[in-house]
């Protein structure tokens, strides 16, 4: 998903777990946030993906060049 500054999200969730890239839009960086779903919780864990936001802002400098 790519993530604008100030815009909601709405994601469909089932009970279980979701694992979803997100890409900022401005600098390139990866996060991979896990949504773990349970009856009475959500638990979500996001973490910065190193090699995927090394490849995306290569990707971002070759479009911008």
């Amino acid at each position: 998903m790519q993530v604008k500054d100030g815009k909601a999200y709405k994601l469909k969730l089932q009970q279980g777990k979701v694992l979803e890239h997100d890409i900022c839009c401005d600098c390139g960086l990866v996060h991979l946030t896990e949504y773990h779903i349970k009856k009475d919780h959500i638990k979500v864990t996001v973490w910065r993906d190193d090699k995927l936001t090394k490849k995306q802002r290569k990707r971002k400098q070759v479009i911008n060049a």
